[in-house]
């Protein structure tokens, strides 16, 4: 990766490329993958944007947003020219996915999950309801594709234990809950083949990766 970047905080793919953010501190930098897995490029905040909670890739504006953990500030960041910028959201909200399929961007929130236009101006949708937990969690970052959600949540030990909750976009179902125990969960993308992709934080354990999972989101219902 980059000096210092050591905390994955989110992924963006763009079909071509992996872009990883990193957070904490000195750290704070987009890392750029070949889809393949072949380092790039990084590039280095120019200032703090204090603890970032995910990154999407939008194809309408050619940006990345970087949203932080539940405030209404968020940065940009066009990978062509490496230049950064900063937008704001109508309402607070933490970890962000695009959809093509419903060209929108999911963005978590402690009410649910707001779905935001895709045209940059962040237009508020709708709110889709989460599931309820009984377990002590922490909502993590907001993934989409292929017409549906995945929201990512740990529980109490992040290193042990955590989830993914899948939703229908059309019409708001939650459809299950998948248990995880790779490690923390921080985002999830839609590969080209369909097959869900979730970057792992195993927070210090071992060497932090991208996962490709075995569930393909044309399979989903």
């Amino acid at each position: 990766g980059y000096k210092n970047a050591k905390v994955p905080q989110g992924l963006a793919f763009t079909g071509k490329e992996y872009h990883i953010l990193y957070g904490m501190a000195a750290g704070q930098a987009i890392v750029t993958y070949s889809a393949n897995g072949e380092r790039l490029s990084a590039s280095k905040f120019s200032f703090s944007i204090g603890h970032p909670n995910g990154i999407t890739w939008d194809p309408v504006t050619k940006r990345c947003y970087i949203f932080k953990g539940y405030t209404k500030r968020i940065y940009t960041w066009n990978p062509e020219t490496k230049k950064f910028g900063k937008s704001k959201t109508p309402f607070v909200s933490s970890g962000v996915g695009y959809d093509k399929t419903t060209k929108s961007l999911y963005a978590s929130s402690r009410t649910g999950i707001r779905a935001y236009s895709s045209d940059g101006t962040f237009t508020h949708r709708k709110l889709i309801s989460r599931c309820s937990h009984s377990i002590f969690h922490y909502n993590q970052d907001c993934g989409a594709g292929g017409g549906f959600i995945f929201h990512g949540i740990s529980g109490a030990n992040k290193k042990t234990t955590n989830y993914l909750d899948v939703y229908r976009a059309t019409d708001n179902a939650y459809l299950g809950t998948i248990k995880i125990t790779l490690g923390e969960i921080e985002s999830a993308v839609v590969g080209n083949d369909g097959y869900l992709r979730l970057l792992i934080n195993t927070m210090g354990n071992d060497t932090d990766y991208i996962w490709k999972t075995p569930l393909n989101v044309n399979e989903l219902k």
